[in-house]
């Protein structure tokens, strides 16, 4: 069977919405299923430059030199520079299967000539900011099966969006979210089951994302923060706390989309700042710091899945996205680890030194990851 996925996959420079696309294609692969991402521009027509693209990222010489930059074996550049973020991310493409032309609203049918069966997520393809109409696979033809894998909504629903997804959604062979409240609110909108299920980047273990996973070259302890958010206090308060334990600061700015931009807030931020890192890297970063400071959900996740001190802070200027920790850090037992406002800088600071008891056994989550490949497999071996 093939499968095509549709999420934020294509000219996303955000290392937590690879990571998730690079992990559920991967998982979908190991179960025998042909899967592949489907490249969805949501602003442009469909142009034979994404296959031109493609192609070269599919070319042998590519290929080597991704496999190049991912092992370490590329010099890496120090000039800051946007060109560089795209390029790693551009070698990491390679890695994870995708359609060679890239499609829009209008083009985005055609793909049921090369798909089966169709699935959107994870991540927020579904938060009304964000969401485009693709996201709800209104595209796919009758006898073709639909489903969503992990969508994550991050925000409340007000009634105009409530009655687009009751609509859109009924259409839907199966219906899963990543975040307990967005279950609970779509629940009362439609009559089949909603099912909660893990992110995708937690359906691999440790042990499995250390077979992608680069780790830096750093000599010295480090504190690694990564921030979505242009929070200034934040930054003030991780340099504070890295002064205080001694520890190295070691960013990685955000990149705000395909724009080259970067926050004024991260000029100077960090001993040192990367800007080339691919999403193996940024993995390898988060898995060598002795703490780790963010406000992202998959750095949390990494965080979590190798057991790493971290403080993950609630964005100020995004309230409502807080709620996507509420069923992610009860898994681990780590509640306490959320600081969402209030920036206690003794508080923060014990929590840091504090060691946190991970259980060696996590049944729960163990429990979470089954029911989730269950779900994904089930419905995609009708």
């Amino acid at each position: 069977m093939k499968v095509g996925i549709i999420s934020t996959f294509y000219k996303n420079y955000n290392y937590g919405g690879k990571l998730q696309a690079y992990a559920l294609t991967k998982v979908l692969t190991n179960m025998g299923l042909e899967a592949r991402q489907i490249q969805y521009s949501q602003h442009r027509k469909s142009t034979g430059s994404g296959r031109k693209l493609s192609k070269l990222l599919s070319s042998s010489d590519y290929r080597a030199a991704a496999v190049q930059k991912l092992t370490g074996k590329v010099l890496r550049r120090e000039r800051a520079s946007w060109r560089h973020r795209q390029l790693a991310f551009d070698c990491f493409d390679a890695q994870i299967p995708h359609t060679e032309k890239v499609y829009d609203d209008q083009s985005i049918s055609q793909t049921n000539r090369s798909f089966d069966i169709f699935i959107c997520g994870s991540d927020q393809i579904w938060n009304p900011m964000l969401l485009k109409r693709s996201y709800l696979l209104p595209f796919v033809e009758t006898g073709k099966r639909r489903l969503s894998y992990a969508a994550s909504i991050a925000s409340r629903l007000d009634a105009h969006w409530q009655g687009a997804f009751q609509e859109a959604l009924a259409s839907f062979d199966a219906v899963s979210v990543r975040e307990l409240q967005d279950q609970r609110e779509l629940q009362t909108l439609l009559d089949k089951p909603v099912e909660r299920t893990l992110d995708p980047t937690l359906l691999l273990r440790a042990e499995q994302w250390d077979e992608l996973t680069v780790e830096p070259e750093e000599r010295q302890p480090y504190l690694f923060c990564y921030f979505l958010g242009y929070d200034a206090a934040a930054r003030r308060c991780v340099r504070t706390i890295a002064r205080r334990l001694g520890l190295r600061l070691v960013t990685m700015p955000h990149m705000m989309g395909a724009s080259g931009r970067f926050y004024p807030s991260d000029i100077g931020f960090g001993d040192k700042q990367v800007y080339d890192a691919t999403p193996a890297e940024f993995i390898g970063y988060i898995k060598d710091a002795t703490i780790v400071v963010t406000d992202s959900f998959h750095a949390t996740v990494f965080s979590l899945l190798y057991q790493k001190q971290f403080l993950t802070l609630g964005r100020r200027e995004h309230q409502e996205m807080s709620r996507r920790f509420e069923a992610l850090l009860p898994l681990f037992g780590c509640t306490e680890r959320f600081i969402n406002g209030n920036y206690d800088l003794d508080k923060m600071t014990h929590l840091c030194e504090e060691p946190i008891a991970y259980n060696a056994e996590n049944t729960e989550l163990e429990r979470m990851r089954q029911a989730s490949l269950d779900y994904l497999w089930r419905n995609t071996h009708p």
